[in-house]
């Protein structure tokens, strides 16, 4: 509704034309008029506006004493038109008050909706402030499990590079074990060589030496002579071995 119709100015306006047009000025009629408003606004100064209205009343009337029976036919009229007057407001203040009153039944059934609507809201709340606790409680379990998964992750990362890193360093232990392998067979090589190289010098002695020995007639000398060389033979011999 748009309030600002409603002024004492525009109400007197519109009661008055439908006054002029043959029509009973009532709230609803005003209102009607005026094209909106509230019946609470409008029926106190539609009743301001008849109230301002010039009534007709019987002790109103100058009673001319030479016109006697005249006179009486235009009091009788007047007091009809005051009684039909005071029944049209009658009707119209019943009628007033019976749109101030739906009005109030209406508002009143507007605010119960209000307050129905206003309780749903709120039940309405409620459930989803509980929905959102129960899914903040989700969240915060989601997040442990999160975290503890990625504790888990670490720990067994850290093992497989621990892992990793001791099997890198059997590797390199490995590969230094295998590159060393071509130099210790050199070095075995040589040694056979050097080996082979005194066994046949120490096979040569000794067949000499046998040889020397044959040929001496004495044992002492051939003791005496060879006894260095015996010595020099049982040396290489030791090594040998």
């Amino acid at each position: 509704m748009n309030t600002r119709l409603v002024t004492y100015e525009n109400v007197a306006a519109a009661a008055q034309g439908l006054l002029d047009a043959g029509q009973r000025p009532s709230v609803r009629t005003v209102i009607a008029a005026l094209g909106g408003g509230s019946p609470n606004a409008v029926l106190p100064l539609l009743n301001e506006w008849k109230a301002s209205r010039p009534v007709v009343q019987g002790a109103d009337i100058a009673i001319d004493p030479q016109i006697g029976q005249l006179i009486a036919r235009q009091i009788g009229a007047a007091v009809a038109d005051a009684v039909r007057s005071a029944e049209q407001r009658s009707s119209e203040v019943q009628a007033d008050a019976e749109a101030v009153a739906e009005a109030g039944r209406e508002a009143e059934k507007t605010a119960q909706g209000l307050a129905e609507e206003l309780d749903q809201a709120k039940a309405k709340l409620q459930q989803q402030a509980g929905q959102l606790e129960e899914r903040v409680r989700e969240l915060d379990d989601v997040r442990q499990a999160a975290k503890l998964s990625v504790e888990t992750a670490e720990a067994k990362a850290e093992r497989e590079r621990e892992a990793a890193e001791s099997v890198r360093q059997e590797l390199v232990r490995t590969q230094i074990r295998t590159e060393a392998i071509p130099r210790l067979e050199s070095e075995i090589d040589a040694l056979a060589s050097r080996l082979q190289k005194v066994e046949g010098e120490l096979a040569a002695a000794r067949q000499a030496l046998w040889n020397s020995l044959r040929v001496c007639p004495r044992p002492r000398n051939r003791r005496k002579r060879f006894g260095r060389i015996w010595q020099l033979l049982k040396s290489v011999s030791a090594h040998s071995c």
